[in-house]
């Protein structure tokens, strides 16, 4: 660098004192840029550590969230599970209700049949004792099933047989 700006020593000797300002100027230049490049780095650095925290503190935060979030997810299946299983089993109770009404409502008309059969029977009505044999036995093919274990049913049963077999007699004694 000397030999390249000052040609001979004199030239130097001479420009010296110039030289060491200068370069003394751009000594405190940089020592004045590296100082405030480390305070800036020094500044930097706290607010980074502050950054760094806050985003742990974030994510710590957030973490719970999700946490809080996944938990609460979890209450809302259980609730969920709870309320399907309760309206799955309202609904077979709904179910095995309308069978029962059905069934009462077909006993119900079995009997009053039963004892318009008999009615019918007293008048010699035998068309309409005829249809309502009929449906009798339609009715009773509903409770063949529970005739051998419900008694009253069983009972029903032999007066329908009876009111068919004095119905007979009544029919046959009519043609004699």
């Amino acid at each position: 660098f000397l030999n390249q700006h000052y040609q001979t020593e004199s030239a130097l000797t001479h420009q010296l004192g110039s030289l060491r300002e200068a370069v003394s100027q751009r000594m405190q230049t940089l020592d004045d840029r590296i100082a405030t490049a480390l305070q800036r780095q020094s500044e930097t650095a706290a607010a980074t550590r502050q950054n760094v925290q806050d985003a742990k503190a974030s994510i710590t935060t957030l973490t719970q969230r999700i946490y809080l979030v996944k938990d609460k997810a979890a209450q809302s299946e259980q609730a969920v599970q709870l309320i399907t299983k309760d309206m799955k089993m309202l609904d077979n109770a709904k179910r095995h209700l309308f069978r029962t009404i059905t069934t009462l409502k077909r006993l119900h008309m079995l009997v009053h049949a039963v004892e318009e059969l008999r009615l019918v029977k007293h008048k010699s009505d035998y068309a309409a004792a005829s249809q309502l044999v009929q449906a009798i036995r339609i009715l009773n093919g509903h409770f063949n099933q529970y005739q051998a274990k419900v008694p009253a049913l069983q009972k029903l049963a032999r007066t329908v047989q009876d009111l068919q077999t004095e119905l007979l007699q009544q029919v046959v004694q009519g043609f004699r």
